[in-house]
């Protein structure tokens, strides 16, 4: 390969491995989605649990008391513990002969209390289970942070492999190529010296081809493959760009990368 198809392989190199870093991130920041998905799936019905008991627990102790004690006295548990309650007495006065009795009035009165209270607290200590859930919202967090610094770690990392690539070409072969166009001179790349010539791309805005070069060119020392620019099609855009050596068109690729 010629020494510009060189320089623009290493940036095309760094171009690829900054792509490579992105694609890597995007990757792993869709393997943390996923988990951040499962976790919030998980965590929500802790959550809305939690936030079901808070809110019976403000609203109880916000003064609505009667809200709690209607809904005790409409579960099933008070209803049952009730009816359990009223025979039971009404059992032990039918056998000590005293189902008119003031008496057993007053325990059946005292039966429904003692049930209701039971009842009330049996509500109030599930709301306190309720609110006393811990979801781990902490972890929904830092998930979601991890997905954050995981693409911008990815960005990151591509932008460096395109500033390497960007420093090798100026620092190496941008110097050359400056010493190029100050000398006036260029290198080879009349369409005469080359066979099997295919486009593969742009750069810059010039179409850009591989070749091999031909007989005509291995009498000016040039063999094997290379890339680059038509001497030809580069004389419609930009003439100031072409010379002329040995009878061949030569290019100041300086001007081109």
């Amino acid at each position: 390969m010629s020494f510009v198809g060189d320089i623009i392989g290493d940036i095309t190199g760094a171009n690829k491995a900054a792509d490579a870093s992105r694609d890597a991130s995007q990757l792993s920041a869709q393997y943390q989605r996923d988990a951040l998905d499962y976790l919030k799936t998980s965590q929500a019905p802790l959550l809305e649990a939690q936030q079901f008991g808070l809110s019976g627990l403000m609203d109880y102790f916000g003064g609505n008391q009667q809200g709690l004690v209607d809904q005790a006295m409409q579960s099933p548990y008070y209803q049952s513990m009730l009816a359990q309650g009223e025979e039971a007495t009404l059992r032990n006065a039918a056998a000590t002969g005293g189902l008119r009795s003031g008496t057993t009035q007053n325990a059946l009165a005292a039966n429904n209390q003692n049930v209701l209270n039971s009842a009330i607290g049996q509500q109030l200590g599930g709301l306190q289970t309720l609110a006393g859930f811990q979801p781990n919202t902490a972890g929904v967090a830092q998930a979601t942070g991890n997905i954050g610094n995981t693409l911008a770690q990815g960005i990151t990392a591509g932008a460096q492999a395109q500033q390497v690539g960007m420093g090798q070409f100026l620092g190496l072969g941008g110097s050359v190529l400056q010493g190029m166009a100050a000398g006036g001179t260029g290198l080879f790349s009349d369409v005469r010296l080359k066979d099997d010539v295919k486009k593969i791309g742009k750069v810059n805005g010039y179409n850009w081809y591989s070749w091999k070069w031909n007989d005509l060119a291995e009498g000016l020392g040039l063999k094997g493959e290379s890339q680059g620019v038509l001497a030809q099609e580069v004389e419609q855009v930009k003439p100031e760009l072409i010379g002329e050596s040995q009878g061949y068109k030569t290019v100041n690729y300086a001007g081109i990368v």
